[in-house]
């Protein structure tokens, strides 16, 4: 169906998250977790439009530290990056927003991008400590984990683990003479509230929008 200019059937496309123009993503084992990949990067290639939609708390101390920080590096509405530890969980954590924070200023120095164009999520076992020390290992590896081919998949398997739930998907659709693309990916669980911020979706598009008209829709 065509409506001012937009065909709004969307077909399943290949490449996941990295299936819209400008997005690489990877993830590298840094031991969070005993084996396997635990930390995962989204990439821009250059900064762009961003909106977010976060879970709600009862409690404002109940809501992750890394929730915290995104919601203030979003407030012009731009980013280039999305940081994502799998494992443990930045929540309940002393001191756990100062933490994302240095895991962003590492993504900023080894990237050389703004820190305030980090976006930083956490997912995992609640309860369990986590320090900055796997994050100084893992954002040095990160670069040259970057795939646009594979890199989608070793993100999923960062949030979810082998036994997790999660995947990608991506779709195309017709805007004018365009063809743009979204792509997602996501960690979820079947087992407990999605007001408790189990769910986790990041999704890219190439559509040219601006932030407000993104954080709209």
């Amino acid at each position: 169906m065509r409506k001012n200019g937009v065909n709004r059937n969307l077909t399943a496309i290949a490449g996941g998250i990295c299936a819209p123009d400008g997005f690489t993503a990877g993830a590298c084992a840094c031991g969070i977790r005993p084996q396997g990949e635990d930390l995962a990067l989204l990439l821009a290639d250059s900064r762009c439009s961003a909106a977010a939609v976060f879970a709600s708390g009862e409690k404002s101390e109940n809501i992750g530290a890394p929730s915290v920080l995104s919601k203030k590096h979003l407030s012009d509405g731009y980013a280039r990056a999305i940081v994502v530890n799998g494992g443990v969980a930045n929540v309940f954590i002393k001191d756990g927003e100062k933490l994302a924070g240095k895991v962003c200023g590492l993504v900023e120095n080894r990237f050389i991008i703004r820190r305030e164009d980090v976006l930083i999520a956490s997912t995992g076992e609640v309860g369990k400590p986590l320090s900055l020390a796997p994050f100084e290992v893992g954002v040095q590896s990160l670069p040259a984990c970057l795939d646009r081919e594979r890199g989608g998949e070793k993100a999923v398997l960062a949030l979810t683990g082998e036994e997790g739930i999660g995947g990608q998907l991506s779709f195309a659709f017709e805007l004018g003479d365009f063809l743009c693309k979204i792509g997602v990916l996501y960690k979820a669980s079947s087992h407990v509230c999605p007001n408790m911020a189990t769910t986790l979706v990041f999704m890219t598009t190439d559509v040219n929008i601006s932030p407000e008209m993104l954080q709209k829709a």
